[in-house]
């Protein structure tokens, strides 16, 4: 099932709507994929890990929208469903990479390592 794109507006209202935490959150998308799977220098805001993040506004409502996923598939199982908080801008290695819903310049990030 599609998700990538979906997955932080899904929760971020979950947040909202007091059902989950935002430290919750990034621990789910954040952190515990570093511990579980091992990858080096992802996951965590520090010294000598990548300067990846994302930056979201909680009380931004948008509606999500098949002809606005960037995917593949085209397409969303929350296709004109509404949610309360959103990413405004991601942020790959130091560069925009998208902001306000829209794909900046080319994809440049890296081969992911693991420990």
């Amino acid at each position: 099932m599609p998700g990538v794109q979906t997955i932080v507006p899904v929760m971020l209202n979950h947040i909202n709507e007091g059902r989950l935490t935002l430290e919750q959150f990034m621990n789910f998308v954040c952190e515990n994929p570093v511990k579980i799977f091992g990858i080096k220098n992802k996951g965590f805001i520090k010294k000598d890990f990548d300067a990846d993040f994302t930056i979201v506004d909680l009380n931004k409502v948008i509606e999500i929208k098949n002809e606005n996923i960037q995917s593949k598939c085209g397409w969303s199982p929350f296709n004109g469903y509404k949610f309360k908080g959103t990413p405004v801008a991601t942020i790959v290695n130091g560069e925009i990479k998208m902001k306000d819903g829209k794909i900046l310049g080319d994809p440049k990030g890296q081969p992911i390592v693991f420990k």
